[in-house]
């Protein structure tokens, strides 16, 4: 459970006992990732649960822990998806989630059980949390990199990128003015550190003068306005391709030949991430960049061949960054197919061994 951000809401004084979570109840996800439950172990104050939660409050015949992983492992095996409802987000009714099959062997065997299955739990646990551990060190790396490669620019001259580069802010969308061709635009969400994600790429109307003032050519930095403000990232594609919302600012180059667009985006980055621009960030809860802002970083531009080391420095970082992230995915794909093995194991009668002589988590998933 994590109640770090927890909201209130208004209840009647009858309302209070029916919603209302005690020790020992196991609180479900009734929307979303279906079935998504955890205990709650109590707390001195008084709290309740919306709707978009189901509480079980289990008999004296049945484990808490025992029926927590067992929706676990429903939810793993295609159990819940099969009791759900909706097309684009999945939701498990209250009626639905009756239906749900609950063994309940003897109150011994169902804690016997959940020993086993913690056990195994866990050892899997403490390898994921190794492989967390191994991703900060990765970006602890990274950083350390980009900050390093713009320390051993000495004696570059620093410049603004409004005097190196033109910047613009994108497309205002208005749902009341809907004119022109639906055309594929940029948003926040697709512009990631050094990357695009184009997996999911809106379209909106905009007239032939629109899409030649908000086009976006190859060589462009296109750098988020808001949410994470300067994560920018270099469009590679062909020009005319898409359009960007007004929540990216466009840096273009005034001249190629002078700076390196690859070299501009990380100098950026490094900008940014370091801290040195957070005093430049509008807005308490969601922080901004705004143009004039942004306008005004300073980053070093040495003589072109030296911009040139610095881009094939890092880009070999970068690569060995992606093989590294690739294990560490590869290792969370077999923990968590693993886990899944167990929990099958589990409750299809498999694990029946003393703690001491368990096989292992890789021979249950084999």
């Amino acid at each position: 459970m994590d109640t770090d951000d927890l909201l209130t809401m208004e209840l009647a004084d009858d309302e209070r006992e029916r919603f209302g979570v005690s020790a020992g109840d196991l609180l479900v996800c009734e929307g979303g990732e279906i079935g998504r439950s955890a205990i709650w172990h109590g707390q001195a104050d008084y709290i309740a649960y919306q709707k978009a939660l189901h509480r079980i409050r289990p008999g004296k015949s049945l484990d808490v822990r025992f029926l927590r992983y067992l929706l676990e492992h429903y939810s793993l095996n295609g159990t819940l998806a099969g009791l759900a409802t909706g097309s684009t987000i999945a939701h498990l009714p209250q009626q639905q989630l009756r239906r749900v099959p609950v063994p309940v062997p003897p109150l011994n065997e169902q804690c016997r059980i959940v020993d086993l299955i913690e056990d195994h739990l866990s050892r899997l646990e403490a390898g994921q949390r190794w492989l967390s551990v191994g991703e900060r060190k990765l970006e602890a790396f990274w950083l350390a990199a980009l900050s390093a490669s713009r320390r051993a620019l000495v004696g570059a001259q620093f410049r603004t990128i409004g005097d190196v580069a033109e910047t613009t802010l994108g497309k205002m969308l208005d749902a009341k003015r809907q004119v022109g061709s639906p055309t594929p635009y940029l948003r926040n969400i697709n512009v990631r550190w050094g990357e695009f994600d184009l997996s999911d790429v809106q379209l909106t109307p905009l007239t032939d003068s629109e899409v030649q003032r908000f086009d976006v050519r190859p060589g462009d930095v296109m750098a988020c306005e808001g949410g994470e403000p300067g994560r920018c990232a270099v469009w590679c594609r062909p020009v005319g391709e898409v359009a960007f919302q007004k929540a990216l600012h466009r840096i273009r180059v005034r001249n190629p030949g002078e700076v390196l667009t690859s070299f501009l985006a990380l100098m950026l980055e490094e900008a940014i991430r370091s801290g040195r621009c957070n005093r430049m960030f509008t807005g308490t809860t969601i922080k901004h960049l705004p143009q004039e802002k942004l306008r005004v970083i300073e980053i070093p531009v040495p003589a072109l061949h030296t911009q040139r080391q610095a881009v094939d420095c890092l880009a070999e970082l970068v690569g060995a960054q992606e093989r590294l992230r690739a294990a560490l995915a590869n290792a969370a794909a077999r923990i968590a197919a693993m886990r899944s093995s167990l929990l099958t194991a589990a409750f299809s009668g498999r694990l029946i061994a003393a703690k001491s002589s368990l096989p292992s988590a890789e021979e249950l998933h084999a």
